[in-house]
């Protein structure tokens, strides 16, 4: 049993707190998947995303009609993961007690009941080469990184290559920043500076773009050899 959170401002008057130990809440939910129906099975999972969350059962195998359950899950933030997602796919919908769910995150701070996760099998793709400073293709050891934002990196976000070559796939819709890491560079572009103003800087440094769902898109892009200076 856990109490909610209680939000309070501290004063000179003593707050009166009530903290009630509760049960975590029941979640009945539905996985649905275009097409014909799958021979392997899935699993759903919710990932606190902030501190630790004592709860109970944070994943379930889905059942063949598409249901599943969950039980004893305390308020919270959770991440919502669907596992093996189909080839090119992607979650394209949460819905809480029929409320969109932003970024597939649930606030279960206030509680809740249903969860419906729809899933799109036409997911963006990105590919193309990755060029030195001189534009020829750069044959040596690289990251290729898509952002949403400095402190969201995307699930299917990243490759490493050394051929010169990438590919994204399973890319939801959103817009993003698109960069590649020299992997020689890349401890004197960090230097002994912050771990989070350097991952900040390397975002701001991406090129925007956007990918809409079933985007093919093809981009040759520069590797970062260095970063400019910090504003």
């Amino acid at each position: 049993m856990r109490s909610r959170e209680v939000a309070f401002q501290l004063v000179s008057d003593r707050p009166n707190l009530q903290l009630s130990l509760a049960p975590g809440e029941e979640l009945t939910g539905t996985l649905e998947i275009p097409g014909p129906p799958q021979a392997q099975k899935h699993m759903v999972r919710l990932e606190p995303l902030e501190g630790v969350n004592w709860t109970g059962q944070l994943e379930v195998e889905v059942a063949k009609d598409g249901s599943f359950h969950l039980s004893n899950i305390f308020p919270g933030k959770f991440k919502t993961v669907v596992t093996p997602i189909p080839e090119n796919g992607f979650i394209k919908a949460v819905m809480l007690d029929n409320k969109p769910a932003a970024d597939n995150v649930l606030d279960l701070s206030n509680g809740g009941s249903r969860i419906k996760i729809t899933i799109s099998p036409n997911a963006g793709q990105i590919s193309g080469r990755v060029l030195d400073k001189d534009g020829d293709p750069l044959m040596g050891p690289c990251n290729v990184i898509l952002q949403m934002s400095p402190a969201l990196p995307e699930e299917n976000g990243a490759a490493r290559t050394s051929d010169g070559k990438y590919t994204l796939t399973g890319i939801r819709p959103g817009k993003y920043r698109l960069y590649a890491i020299n992997i020689l560079a890349l401890l004197e572009m960090i230097g002994g500076g912050d771990v989070d103003e350097t991952v900040k800087r390397f975002y701001e440094a991406g090129e925007e773009i956007e990918i809409k769902e079933g985007d093919r898109i093809s981009k040759d892009i520069t590797a970062l050899s260095k970063l400019s200076e910090k504003k």
